[in-house]
Order: structure tokens, then sequence, then C-alpha cells
């Protein structure tokens, strides 16, 4: 695991979440809106409008309130004022343009790809977006039966609800519990959600 895959597994499991997110089509691919929650508070709404440009972000109190980036997070009753996003960001590991772009296509300069680039509040928020959008795609595919086929995901046409019931598969009356462990196969939806998820996300 590099560098660039570590931070993304401590953001993923952090208390940082998207609620009320929506997605729509805008000029130069999918446009967002959502609340992001650290908790139970909601501390920002975030916009793209799909233009190009990076993330709008306003920050709020928790009583959703805007205030400034650098003191919304004084908790009530405290005097003293953290900014937790701060310290989160300077905490994950600094990764490169290669290990971040390992599986895209894009190709930078050399010199490029070995400068260590720092987490911005901005790429956080984004990378828990599309995690969480990723997350649906993945919740709308494993209302089927889901196995991975060496490097491939295949979905069959039987509900997750019905892995224990019996078809004719392949000439053979069998449960797809059973094809799966008879071809060496991994059935995701025997897994627990959170492995199967990152199984589905290694291999997406």
């Amino acid at each position: 695991m590099n560098t660039y895959q570590e931070a993304k597994k401590i953001i993923t499991n952090s208390d940082f979440k998207v609620k009320n997110l929506e997605t729509f089509r805008g000029h130069d691919g999918v446009g967002v809106n959502a609340d992001i929650y650290h908790g139970k508070n909601r501390i920002a709404f975030i916009h793209d409008d799909a233009y190009g440009g990076e993330l709008e972000i306003t920050y709020l109190n928790f009583d959703n309130k805007k205030n400034e980036y650098d003191n919304y997070v004084a908790f009530k009753g405290d005097d003293k004022s953290e900014n937790f996003v701060r310290d989160f960001l300077l905490n994950l590991p600094k990764y490169s343009w290669k290990d971040c772009l390992k599986d895209s296509g894009i190709v930078y300069e050399k010199e490029d790809t070995k400068k260590n680039q720092e987490w911005e509040d901005h790429d956080l928020f984004n990378e828990i977006i599309n995690t969480s959008i990723q997350k649906r795609e993945f919740k709308k595919l494993m209302r089927k039966a889901v196995l991975l086929k060496g490097d491939d995901i295949i979905s069959f046409n039987i509900k997750s609800s019905d892995i224990d019931k019996k078809f004719r598969i392949e000439g053979k009356i069998q449960t797809i519990k059973e094809f799966s462990v008879d071809k060496g196969f991994v059935l995701l939806n025997a897994l627990v959600e959170n492995e199967a998820f990152e199984i589905y996300l290694n291999h997406k």
C-alpha cells in the first residue's frame, strides 16, 4: 500500500462523513452539493459547479452559522479554539502524483512525480464525496449476487437475498454460494459489508 492509499484508508475510517449528497450534470462532468459532518456536527457545506475549479467550501459553526476557516471549531464552553480539520490534514501521509495517478492513465513529468504533496481541505472533502458516491454505486450493485473472478467483478441476475436458494447454474442445480466455492470465486454478498466494499474499490 503506497502513502496515497494509506491516507485514503485513514480518511475512510475517520469521523468525517457526507450527508444530503446531491449530484447533477455540469459543464465539465458531475456537479455536487453536500453537507460535511464531523461526528454528529455539521461543519461545512460544499458545492462543485463542475466548471473545472476547486470545491466551494462554506465552513459552519455548530449552530450552522457561517464562520471563518481558522476559528470555526470553537467548542461550546471552551475559550480555546482548535482547528481539527487542519490538524487532521497535517497528520495524513504525504503522497506523490505517481502514487495518486497510478491507475488513471495520466502521465506527469518525472520531476513532478517525485514531489511530496500535502492534503488540503478540498482534497479531503473530494475524497469523502467520491467514496460516498462509490458506496452508493456499490450498494446498488449488491442488490444482486456479485462475484469476484480474478480481477473482474461479475453481477449475477440473482437477488442478494436469494444466495442460499438453488438455481440451475451452468447446467447444475446449486446455490450461488456453492457455485462460487466450486469455481474458486469470491461471493461479495457473503462477506462483511466493509470488507466487500474494500474489495470492490480495489477492483473497480
